[in-house]
């Protein structure tokens, strides 16, 4: 080989490996776009909350899968003083469901309390709840909310967390695009997988920093306390992050009559309604 083949040999061996280069790098960029926080669909969906004036997260829409009640606990936490108004007549209702069906539950009402919002004790139950790896998916249903009695299962998501569907339209609207659903997520109904994800999750919800000022009085423009602290832990992670380990199923209605999963009073607060609404 004479000196200009070896020149050109060697610029030839050069622009192979910037090419190379070039596509490799154009890989992993392209494998990691849909997912970066400039991405198109993260944009569409932030101009959308703010469309809707909501600052809160939308999380995707799941078709849902039954749990098997051999290894699914169903449990309520609140204070005496909201089971005298509405959450012991729930907790019964959901008691006999749960025994009608084949669940586990268990009801929660703390003797002493502790310096948050109330909204938090459900978390901590969940991290008892989870000591007991028997207790493959742990779900938690408000004390304004009955399992339909037309139903004879739980249903969840394959994600770490499943969230309720938000029952108040003025919380944000369904932003879809060709592929999926979102939608903002309700607290009333959620489903955990029992592991280190939740687990953690839930004492970052009760210890984190993030979250102080939504233990002590709620957070975010609508006031919400536990939902607060979720809105502001998952509002800037990545599409991938939140469709790996959070969906939302659509089984909650304010309508007494509904064929959906959950009957849920939330937001409203006349007790007689409530009950009517329950009962």
């Amino acid at each position: 080989m004479n000196f200009g083949s070896k020149i050109v040999f060697v610029v030839a061996l050069v622009c192979y490996f910037i090419l190379m280069a070039g596509l490799i790098g154009f890989g992993v960029s392209y494998a990691y776009k849909p997912y970066d926080l400039t991405s198109a669909e993260l944009v569409a969906i932030n101009a959308h909350r703010l469309k809707n004036k909501t600052e809160r997260p939308y999380v995707r829409l799941g078709e849902g899968i039954i749990l098997d009640p051999a290894t699914t606990i169903i449990y309520q936490a609140f204070d005496k003083r909201y089971g005298d108004k509405i959450g012991y007549l729930s907790s019964r209702k959901n008691q006999f469901w749960a025994k009608q069906n084949g669940y586990a539950y268990k009801l929660f009402v703390p003797e002493t309390k502790e310096d948050e919002m109330p909204h938090f004790l459900r978390y901590r139950v969940f991290l008892e709840l989870a000591r007991d790896p028997r207790n493959k998916n742990i779900v938690y249903i408000d004390g304004d909310a009955v399992v339909n009695k037309h139903h004879k299962y739980l249903m969840s998501n394959d994600t770490d967390v499943t969230f309720g569907n938000e029952v108040s339209g003025k919380f944000g609207k369904l932003y879809h695009n060709a592929k999926h659903k979102y939608y903002v997520f309700n607290t009333g109904y959620m489903c955990f997988k029992n592991n280190d994800f939740t687990i953690e999750l839930a004492r970052e919800i009760l210890t984190g920093k993030k979250c102080k000022d939504c233990r002590k009085h709620g957070c975010g423009i609508w006031n919400f306390k536990d939902q607060g602290c979720l809105d502001k832990l998952i509002e800037q992670k990545s599409r991938k992050y939140l469709d790996d380990h959070f969906s939302i199923l659509n089984v909650q209605s304010r309508n007494k009559n509904t064929k959906k999963l959950v009957i849920h009073a939330a937001g409203i607060h006349n007790n007689e309604i409530r009950r009517k609404m329950l009962g």
